[in-house]
């Protein structure tokens, strides 16, 4: 589910992503990330900065350890293998 950048939605057209988003964060139980952790992420690591290269490294050999759901959005604990390039 998703919408090109740029599209307009409808009110109800967002209500019916936010849940689906929603609903999938919320019923994963897994050390994997999920979709949209891992949107997040690609969006967050975007660039050609040497770090970026690094952090991004680091990312493709991460866990996640906890799912912290506040009721307007998520944390995630994430855990870096100790094998994973450093700065």
């Amino acid at each position: 589910m998703g919408y090109p950048l740029g599209t307009t939605i409808t009110s109800k057209q967002a209500v019916e992503t936010a849940q689906f988003y929603w609903a999938e964060l919320t019923q994963f139980d897994s050390p994997q990330p999920t979709p949209l952790e891992r949107a997040v992420m690609a969006a967050t690591l975007s660039g050609e900065h040497h770090v970026l290269k690094v952090l991004s490294a680091q990312w493709a050999k991460a866990k996640v350890r906890k799912r912290e759901f506040s009721g307007a959005g998520f944390f995630a604990t994430i855990e870096v293998s100790p094998e994973a390039a450093r700065c």
